[in-house]
């Protein structure tokens, strides 16, 4: 969390897993 303050296309992918599955839950 930082690294990547935007969540825009490929970059969204490039966060690591254990950040990117909650994001995911959120999306839904």
């Amino acid at each position: 969390m930082g690294q990547r303050p935007q969540l825009q296309g490929v970059e969204f992918w490039e966060i690591p897993h254990q950040f990117r599955a909650p994001l995911i839950d959120f999306r839904k």
